[in-house]
């Protein structure tokens, strides 16, 4: 999701995995959200015009209005909910602690 936000805030370059070409979950989401068309045109950004900015910066738009990052958001938060619902399973001690903290320091995080 750092991805998709603001370069400033999460300290990682808007568009990155875009630009290396990474297929990440709101982008997976998002082409089979759209029709065949702009389908198209989402790979071929991502193939042949990844080191174009404004053609990123139109690719990450286009996610985000199709829900892309609702979904990735969505199902982060459902895997966040099942690690606490298995950790809880164990006695409280210094390990569980340490284990539910770095659970809630990877979805919260900004950088």
């Amino acid at each position: 999701l750092f991805d998709y936000g603001n370069g400033q805030d999460t300290g990682k370059p808007t568009g990155l995995d875009i630009k290396e070409k990474k297929l990440t979950l709101p982008l997976i989401h998002a082409l089979r959200s759209v029709d065949a068309r702009d389908r198209r045109w989402m790979v071929d950004v991502v193939k042949n015009h990844n080191t174009d900015d404004a053609a990123v910066a139109r690719l990450l738009r286009k996610v985000s209005e199709v829900g892309g990052i609702a979904h990735a958001r969505q199902r982060m938060y459902e895997y966040r909910d099942k690690a606490l619902a298995i950790l809880h399973g164990f006695e409280r001690n210094e390990a569980r602690d340490a284990l539910e903290g770095l659970v809630h320091l990877t979805v919260e995080r900004t950088k």
